[in-house]
């Protein structure tokens, strides 16, 4: 399926004029994300603003070269998480907060922040 993924890359006309079917592809890609998602999800619960936000931080960090946006992502992503699953466990006496709470507190104003600066054109990938 790689090989497929890297020619949709390309556009859809040049992967179908390379003999790959765009719309098994994309249905099978899509069904495959959705299983690993749904999968990830159901483990860990719901983190969204993780994947939505960290990588954003790392690129504004580290600038477009996906060679350190990528690690520093990972990295930054489990630093974010730890720290919001210590102030889930701390911020009320005897009680817990899910990470899911904490982390769109945190990450929802500076979403609202990528978004105006990118609507004004300030933002740099």
């Amino acid at each position: 399926m790689s090989r497929e993924l890297d020619a949709l890359q390309m556009g859809e006309a040049h992967a179908q004029s390379i003999g790959v079917s765009v719309e098994r592809t994309k249905l099978l890609a899509l069904v495959v994300t959705t299983i690993g998602v749904s999968a990830a999800v159901s483990i860990s619960g719901l983190i969204g603003f993780v994947g939505l936000i960290i990588p954003h931080v790392s690129r504004i960090i580290y600038g477009g070269s996906n060679r350190k946006v990528v690690p520093a992502s990972a990295i930054l992503g489990a630093v974010f998480l730890l720290v919001s699953n210590d102030l889930a466990r701390t911020a009320v006496h005897g009680e817990v907060i899910p990470v899911g709470i904490v982390t769109g507190i945190i990450g929802v104003p500076f979403f609202m922040y990528l978004l105006n600066r990118i609507s004004r054109g300030n933002y740099v990938s």
